[in-house]
């Protein structure tokens, strides 16, 4: 699963803080940092993980800390930030 992939490719100091937060925060936060250092949108190495968050996202338009829990403030807020750095909101 994505978050496994996530963890493989991340430094070991790294590992602590996503084992304590959620799949969506995990993935909007790594997003947010490819963004940053100048990943574009179209790239490979980031389209996975957008299309994670479209397809997380709850039918209340939210997104859960965890898979098939109900929505959450937090990843919620970070996936918006997000969709809306990539224009998505627009």
């Amino acid at each position: 699963d994505l978050s496994t992939q996530i963890h493989k490719r991340l430094p070991e100091s790294a590992t602590a803080i996503t084992d304590a937060s959620s799949e969506t925060t995990t993935v909007a936060c790594l997003v947010s940092l490819l963004l940053d250092l100048g990943i574009e949108t179209t790239d490979p190495r980031i389209q996975p993980a957008i299309d994670f968050l479209i397809k997380s996202r709850n039918p209340d338009g939210g997104w859960p800390s965890k898979p098939s829990n109900h929505s959450a403030l937090y990843p919620t807020i970070l996936a918006m930030l997000v969709f809306d750095r990539l224009g998505y909101l627009r």
